[in-house]
């Protein structure tokens, strides 16, 4: 894959996907937008930040970050990324925002230190830096514009309202605790205040599901709420889609592929690969397949034990540690170009050897 600034006025759209962690960079009007981060492995920079870098683009082209949700496979790395892109608008899911949310993070981040940050930290870096800089924010909910413009919108398909109600009411209950007893701060069980987003690139859309996900039980969540949203009404069928919830039938919903989605859009998956979890499935896989020709995989699923390459060693950690496994190991990204003026004769898809279609 080429680390080139694209032509002004071409579409690119980048999906990093390591088997652990998710980043979205997009090209539009002259500028960037930056959705999540994860990092790459090599460089341990923040995967967009690191394409940026090699391609020799000044990271002040970067006009918006937006933070979907602030699981730590999504978030690992933003706060280094809104720190270093200093002209970017913020943009958080307001389902992720309360009093008790923040008082909750900043306790949870001082009390539990990681050599690796997590959820907590990050987000609780990025609002400090907020406050100290003064940078330019918002919080999103769903049918929200983040932008409105002739040629480049960005649209908020979640989090609802009942979805919001949901989050404070756990914020609530957990504020109530003392923090030396919070051991692990709870996520949403179905990924209820996760953004998805509908950008809109002249004639052209495009979906980014992000972790939303589909109850059965309730059409006030997750996708039966989003495909409701008034700017989906007026919006014509996207044409790619980053396939929410890493491929999981959770994350899956028939309205997204009959009418949000042209036929045989271009679908881009990234892996979840932690313990003895592994998403998309073989089954996953096939129900992909077979609702689109055109279906990427970031990397490829490898859950093998981690070797270090002494018998002795692999011996003792075989007796005192539960699970290992390899870290990040096959990075990937698949990369989508094309002219808005012009996208079927134009359109150039690249990927990075780790990544496939799905067949």
């Amino acid at each position: 894959m080429k680390y080139i600034a694209p032509v002004k006025e071409n579409i690119e759209l980048l999906v990093f996907g390591p088997g652990y962690g998710e980043s979205v960079l997009m090209h539009v009007d002259k500028s960037w937008l930056i959705v999540d981060s994860c990092i790459e492995p090599d460089s341990k920079k923040p995967a967009a930040i690191n394409y940026l870098e090699r391609a020799g683009i000044p990271l002040a082209s970067v006009k918006y970050i937006i933070i979907t949700h602030w699981h730590d496979d999504h978030i690992r790395g933003i706060s280094e990324t809104v720190e270093r892109c200093k002209n970017a608008k913020i943009i958080i899911s307001q389902a992720i925002y309360s009093d008790e949310f923040v008082k909750i993070m900043d306790c949870y981040s001082k009390a539990y230190k990681s050599p690796l940050k997590n959820g907590p930290d990050e987000i609780t870096a990025v609002f400090r830096q907020i406050i100290k800089n003064k940078r330019e924010y918002d919080f999103v909910s769903a049918d929200k514009a983040i932008l409105l413009s002739t040629d480049f919108s960005i649209y908020a398909l979640s989090p609802s309202s009942e979805e919001y109600f949901r989050s404070m009411q756990t914020f609530g209950k957990l504020s109530t605790q003392l923090v030396k007893e919070i051991k692990r701060i709870p996520s949403p069980k179905t990924n209820e205040a996760s953004v998805a987003l509908l950008i809109k690139t002249k004639k052209h859309y495009v979906l980014l599901g992000a972790d939303l996900e589909y109850s059965e039980n309730n059409n006030k969540v997750g996708w039966e709420a989003a495909s409701k949203c008034q700017c989906i009404s007026q919006a014509q069928k996207a044409f790619i889609y980053k396939i929410a919830h890493h491929g999981s039938v959770n994350g899956d919903y028939d309205v997204i592929w009959k009418e949000l989605l042209e036929e045989n859009p271009y679908a881009i998956v990234t892996p979840f690969i932690k313990g003895r979890h592994e998403l998309p499935g073989v089954l996953d896989l096939q129900r992909i397949s077979s609702k689109t020709k055109n279906a990427y995989l970031t990397a490829p699923i490898i859950n093998k034990k981690a070797k270090t390459g002494s018998k002795m060693v692999d011996k003792i950690m075989d007796s005192t540690v539960i699970q290992r496994r390899p870290v990040n190991p096959s990075f990937g990204c698949v990369k989508i170009c094309y002219d808005p003026d012009s996208r079927h004769e134009s359109l150039v898809i690249e990927k990075t050897l780790s990544a496939s279609l799905i067949k």
